[in-house]
């Protein structure tokens, strides 16, 4: 990131307003707002693989894992971002006047590009030691087999790089075989290659022609459609950097969500990594683009699952065609996009065998499962939610652990 086409200068009010008007994520730095992008698939399978190691190893103790839908909050600088994977400690605090940014992160891991490395490195991070309760950065190289890890130390921060054995977090007690951190086995069966597809900054602001900034509302309900052709769409998201979907001609911009919905993205994330290691499937989070050729549509799921290899959209190397589950998170604004326009093209994928919804509003979850004659749709309010096309079933008490989330409502 870092090198906006055009910066959008305001204060932190405006920020915030900007936000809540939109529905968009953006990073907000020294008064300038960034809207984010989406990424590779290898980045999606590496930010995957770092949120199911550490979920697995901190399950049970006071610390959790949470996703790129979480903001962090810099009171320090004033300063809003996203990471890829943070991990709280003893319970969310949240920023008085932003109840969906946290302020207590102990440790922020991100995913590296070619052009947001520099931004990451630099002005991110400085940013980011701001944080009282922050004692590890760590930056994940998708170019090389590569991790850097800042510690905070007495006298400043200890910076070290580690090629090969373990990246070990002293501030969780735990460590991580690189091994299992760079398992991109499968990605790109076509070229077994680590090396990922150039992509935009993840902080691009508002771009000349892009929607990224004010123009829509996300999630199918825009104030202003961008009506295009696939090629205009993909173009749109390779100038701009900015996930998009696109249904029926017209791109809609991706939004943020509230704490509550990226642990419910994180808990449905570690539970199928954990319970599909060493299988033939592996799951992937919401920066992995789905194709749906049959519509000619682009869409991003809260979490996708793979089975027996990435296959890749012939025109897009960066969007797959053969997720065999798919989960969303649902929220108030998007339930009936979920439930009806989304899964009407999501159906015609081949692979598909099983959606999900999970409602973050109540404890209750809809699947819709692909039988000889159409689809059967079932509501879990109890017990386990059972994926018959992954052979595996989850507790409901699992998916819907939120504890610590909001100390100050004990939910």
């Amino acid at each position: 990131m870092g090198y906006p086409a055009e910066k959008r200068t305001m204060d932190t009010e405006a920020y915030r307003a900007l936000e809540l008007e939109t529905g968009l994520k953006h990073e907000f730095i020294n008064g300038e707002a960034y809207a984010m992008a989406g990424g590779t698939s290898e980045h999606a399978v590496l930010q995957m693989n770092l949120a199911v190691a550490l979920g697995t190893r901190l399950r049970g103790s006071p610390c959790r894992p949470t996703g790129s839908d979480q903001k962090v909050s810099v009171p320090a600088t004033g300063s809003y971002l996203y990471a890829d994977v943070s991990v709280v400690c003893g319970g969310f605090e949240h920023h008085p006047e932003d109840p969906n940014a946290i302020t207590n992160p102990r440790v922020i891991l991100e995913v590296l590009s070619e052009s947001t490395a520099d931004y990451d490195r630099g002005t991110k991070f400085e940013h980011y030691r701001r944080i009282p309760s922050l004692a590890e950065y760590v930056l994940v190289s998708q170019e090389t087999r590569q991790i850097e890890v800042r510690r905070r130390v007495e006298n400043g921060w200890l910076m070290q790089t580690v090629t090969e054995g373990e990246l070990r977090l002293d501030a969780l007690g735990l460590s991580i075989p690189l091994d299992e951190i760079y398992d991109l086995e499968g990605v790109r069966p076509e070229q077994e290659t680590l090396r990922g597809v150039h992509r935009r900054a993840r902080g691009v602001s508002s771009l000349p022609g892009s929607a990224a900034l004010g123009q829509e509302v996300a999630m199918g309900y825009p104030a202003e459609k961008r009506t295009m052709d696939t090629e205009a769409y993909r173009a749109l998201e390779l100038e701009t950097g900015l996930k998009h979907e696109f249904i029926n001609g017209e791109a809609y911009a991706m939004a943020g969500g509230t704490s509550e919905h990226a642990v419910l993205q994180m808990n449905l994330a570690v539970a199928l990594g954990t319970r599909l290691r060493g299988s033939p499937c592996r799951p992937t989070g919401s920066d992995q683009k789905v194709s749906v050729p049959a519509t000619g549509s682009y869409l991003y799921a809260d979490v996708s699952v793979v089975c027996g290899g990435f296959e890749h959209h012939p025109e897009d190397p960066n969007a797959i065609t053969n997720p065999r589950v798919i989960l969303e998170v649902l929220s108030e604004s998007t339930a009936d996009y979920d439930r009806g326009t989304k899964f009407e093209h999501y159906r015609r994928i081949p692979s598909l065998a099983e959606y999900v919804l999970v409602s973050q509003e109540t404890r209750q979850i809809e699947v819709r499962r692909r039988v000889e004659n159409g689809w059967l749709m079932q509501t879990v309010t109890e017990g386990e939610l059972r994926l018959d096309a992954l052979g595996l079933s989850i507790p409901l008490d699992e998916i819907y652990d939120l504890e610590g989330v909001r100390p100050e409502q004990d939910k």
